[in-house]
């Protein structure tokens, strides 16, 4: 497929495509212009790629230019396509690529087609109000990302549809938005009857879900979301589901709970979303998932709407649609084609160090890389977790795992977004879909034993158009990891070496020169004494005199500089390069 114009082939002669990124269409190209206040929506038969979405950016700045394939493609009969699976193909693997080309071989006769904004403002959705739009600029929301942009007309016209984009792209309101105006325009909000389901893989994005779904409302009563989950009393979401709710968020194992409970009642359902599709199959609940479409489909006559959304499109998820979604669904891509499947804007770095020197290196980069940033360590097992969080050398850090209370972790989350501790030491399961647009630094104590892993771990930063560094430790022992996440997720590790003790120390010293501007003047006075003392102490030296009450303030002033190999991180060794005449 050739980018800009071109030529691709679906099966019945070329279509032509244009790519948003090079400006309006050729006169007669097919596409209805939006000339006022009208609905963006324009149902034609041509069949025309429409254009795709742009790249991201600091919001309100508009997005970098980037080019990206065409969003939209076209879907087919879900029925046509081809049922044979490759032998090579594992329930987890990314089929993204191969699931699109294979609808594109089968031949099209019409399709719905939608225009999509050249931008992500506002004012170029006019579905939605201007109360809405208030609510998130008042929220910090100043424009929609190309996810949202690209997903709004589909879900708000009742579409079936999967969506892939990296993460951090905000995938949230890309269903939420256009959801809760859809209902909005119906006027169903507020009759307590359910309407919506989403499904998340954890408890931690389930919360999460429903605080951005909360953002949309006009007035704190307009309408009812509830989240179940394990972990808390059941009798309390049973309570809150028996007096009517509008949108329900749930993990799939309490959602099955209250289906067998007969406490859901499905009547009025309308759309069903899958978050994170791809890590639900990873943690293991495609059965459950399986088991919630089927009571569905029993219970409820009229077709519902099913929205999955996914960093990655396992072969799961194409079999989901063929059995559960409408033959003419639609498909949002904004990760086709590209080689580097992770988060945009983040540098990935790796470093070797042997496993008895990590606790001492993981110190050192979390001050060097870190400073006063928010980080997310992330560790393969609890065990490990609990060592860093309880080791004297990590600093101002806080643990969260599965063994954790419910309640303590979500306070522990709810302390990290405030600021409270710089430090969040994390399992994968207890971490799954956190949102915090602030951490700049992601911590890998050891390489992910697959690639979905590292994409989701590294997805916890560079969010929201930020930019953000991923480190992974590694060694000789599993060196074949970090090698296999590089060609499958295609990036490129730079190899850095654990910071030497001076970086280490001038690093830290940057934040004690923060610290120091916000000392009060008015209080200097008491110190004239005390560094006149200091002064005559170093025979009047005074830059001498500061430089040792500033290593003092750092903490730095007792041990004695030592060497750190270069290769390793090892402490007491002197890396030698050998060069031949």
């Amino acid at each position: 497929m050739k980018r800009g114009g071109g030529e691709i082939q679906f099966g019945r002669g070329p279509v032509k495509f244009f790519n948003q990124n090079k400006g309006t269409a050729p006169e007669g190209d097919g596409f209805q212009r939006n000339t006022g206040g009208t609905s963006n929506y324009q149902p034609k038969s041509e069949s025309f790629v429409p254009r795709g979405g742009q790249g991201r950016g600091q919001r309100g700045s508009g997005f970098r230019q980037n080019e990206s394939q065409p969003a939209y493609v076209p879907s087919s009969s879900a029925a046509n396509l081809d049922e044979s699976r490759p032998v090579a193909y594992n329930d987890t693997d990314d089929v993204g690529d191969q699931f699109l080309d294979e609808a594109q071989k089968v031949n099209i006769t019409s399709f719905a087609d939608y225009i999509v904004p050249d931008d992500g403002e506002f004012l170029s959705f006019p579905e939605i109000p201007k109360l809405t739009v208030k609510c998130l600029q008042n929220k910090g929301f100043k424009s929609l990302f190309p996810i949202q942009q690209n997903c709004f007309y589909p879900v708000y016209h009742g579409h079936d549809l999967i969506a892939r984009d990296l993460t951090g792209s905000g995938k949230t309101f890309a269903f939420g938005l256009p959801l809760v105006e859809r209902f909005r325009k119906q006027g169903q909000m507020g009759n307590n009857k359910l309407k919506a389901i989403i499904l998340a893989p954890t408890r931690e994005l389930a919360v999460q879900v429903t605080n951005e779904l909360n953002k949309l409302k006009h007035r704190d009563n307009e309408f009812k979301i509830v989240t179940v989950y394990g972990g808390v009393n059941i009798d309390d979401q049973v309570r809150e589901l028996r007096r009517g709710v509008d949108i329900f968020v749930g993990t799939t194992g309490r959602v099955l709970d209250h289906i067998e409970r007969q406490n859901i009642d499905f009547s009025n359902l309308k759309a069903l979303v899958l978050d994170e599709a791809d890590i639900m199959l990873k943690l293991g609940f495609k059965e459950d998932v399986d088991h919630i479409l089927r009571s569905i489909k029993k219970q409820v006559a009229k077709k519902v709407q099913i929205c999955l959304f996914s960093a990655t499109i396992p072969y799961w998820v194409k079999s989901l649609a063929r059995e559960y979604m409408r033959t003419d669904f639609k498909v949002v891509d904004l990760a086709k084609d590209l080689k580097n499947k992770t988060a945009r804007d983040v540098q990935h770095l790796a470093v070797e160090c042997p496993y008895y020197n990590r606790i001492s290196a993981l110190a050192d980069i979390l001050i060097f890389y870190g400073g006063a940033t928010k980080t997310i360590v992330f560790t393969s097992t609890k065990v490990d977790a609990n060592q860093l969080g309880q080791h004297e050398r990590i600093k101002d850090v806080e643990v969260m795992h599965g063994d954790i209370a419910q309640n303590q972790r979500e306070s522990t989350i709810k302390r990290f977004k405030e600021g409270k501790f710089k430090v969040l030491v994390a399992t994968d399961v207890a971490s799954r879909g956190l949102d915090i647009k602030d951490v700049d630094l992601v911590i890998q104590i050891e390489p992910p034993k697959d690639t979905e892993t590292y994409i989701h771990r590294s997805g916890r930063t560079a969010r929201a158009g930020r930019s953000g560094v991923c480190i992974t430790f590694f060694n000789k022992k599993n060196y074949e990891f970090l090698q296999r996440i590089e060609q499958s997720a295609g990036i490129n590790f730079k190899r850095i070496g654990v910071p030497q003790p001076d970086d280490v120390i001038k690093a830290s010293s940057r934040t004690l020169i923060k610290s120091l501007q916000e000392v009060n003047h008015d209080m200097l006075y008491i110190f004239e004494d005390l560094a006149k003392i200091i002064i005559d102490q170093n025979d009047g030296d005074v830059e001498k005199a500061l430089q040792i009450a500033l290593a003092y303030c750092s903490g730095h002033h007792k041990e004695k500089m030592t060497s750190r190999s270069l290769i390793s991180g090892q402490d007491n060794l002197i890396s030698v390069e050998m060069v031949g005449q």
